[in-house]
């Protein structure tokens, strides 16, 4: 027995990719651990779990395809503005 979190999914299926029975087991109605969306009635949707998803995340991106979650996700674009006394700002 496996917990449904991020982890417990990815070596689940690596185990049942090598032939082994798996049971998952999520307290949570559904799997994904602590990695879900939850509606706040003051904020809105309110992400938790994986704090920063990048496209460079190519393992978390593998493992959302193969689960068929990859079309679930809405990123919105990143600005970041990085601050070194040596170097100029710029935006990233």
């Amino acid at each position: 027995m496996i917990g449904g979190g991020l982890a417990g999914i990815s070596c689940a299926l690596q185990l049942a990719d090598r032939g082994h029975s798996v049971t998952l087991l999520e307290r949570a109605p559904h799997l994904g651990g602590l990695c879900r969306s939850v509606e706040d009635p003051i904020v809105g949707r309110v992400d938790t779990g994986q704090h920063v998803y990048l496209g460079c995340c190519t393992e978390l991106e593998r493992l959302l395809a193969r689960i068929g979650a990859r079309p679930a996700l809405r990123q919105r674009r990143l600005a970041l503005t990085v601050v070194n006394p040596m170097v100029p700002a710029r935006e990233w």
